[in-house]
């Protein structure tokens, strides 16, 4: 039994008898930092399984979101966590904002895309990955956009991507992450200073918004035109690569 496995059963046992179950949102840290030398027959160096896992995760969580955009969640409205709209007031935009956060937390479930990307950051993303993990993630989009030639409006971009933030992103998150989309909407995917700032103080805040905006780039057909077949292809790259550090 995995280790992510029996936390869940421990987690769910703990629920069952009423006791406090603690909320940890990434993995912890090695206890040794990854090498080369530990290597033997059969298997991989744990710093070669660290390079791999930083992009396999980063799939894992971008599968997820896309599982999102294209299927929803019960309930969720279409215009979730929608900018500001010009005739709307400070007190309807925050009033709106509060209902949205208390639908998508109503509405967050056991196997869900949410779930699924908290899963994966409890379980195999240190914090000491993610900055090389959102890295890799933007240059994945950006790959995108230079195999297509399109080009993406920031603005559009950012909006776009706020409802699948919203509707997967934990609502703590919601402020840097939401910061963090018009950042990298702007670089296009870059990791700038400024970024990175945000990143070492909103980690999870970061990964989110990071899987967001790329996501979105997968259902605008001059970027992907066939949305079914880059997805399965993101898929099964994930499962081959994915059996080295599972």
């Amino acid at each position: 039994m995995g280790e992510a496995k029996r936390r869940r059963m421990k987690q769910l046992r703990d629920q069952q008898e009423g006791r406090p179950v603690p909320v940890r949102e990434f993995a912890r840290e090695p206890r040794q930092t990854p090498n080369m030398d530990d290597g033997r027959p059969g298997r991989l160096s744990s710093y070669t399984r660290w390079e791999i896992g930083t992009d396999v995760y980063g799939w894992l969580i971008l599968l997820a979101y896309l599982e999102f955009a294209k299927n929803g969640a019960d309930g969720l409205p279409e215009g979730l966590f929608a900018p500001r709209r010009p005739d709307e007031s400070e007190e309807d935009f925050a009033t709106r904002m509060q209902a949205d956060e208390l639908l998508v937390e109503t509405s967050a479930m056991a196997g869900s895309p949410r779930s699924q990307v908290a899963e994966v950051l409890s379980s195999w993303v240190p914090v000491s990955m993610v900055q090389a993990m959102v890295t890799r993630l933007g240059g994945f989009g950006a790959k995108l956009l230079d195999d297509s030639g399109a080009a993406v409006d920031p603005v559009a971009w950012a909006s776009g991507a706020r409802p699948l933030l919203g509707g997967l992103c934990p609502a703590t998150h919601w402020e840097a992450g939401l910061d963090q989309l018009e950042t990298f909407a702007e670089s296009r995917l870059v990791v700038t200073d400024p970024a990175c700032e945000q990143l070492l103080q909103h980690p999870v805040a970061t990964v989110h918004a990071m899987a967001a905006l790329v996501t979105w780039l997968y259902d605008q057909a001059e970027v992907v035109p066939d949305r079914a077949a880059a997805v399965y292809e993101l898929a099964d790259m994930g499962a081959k690569m994915g059996k080295f550090v599972f």
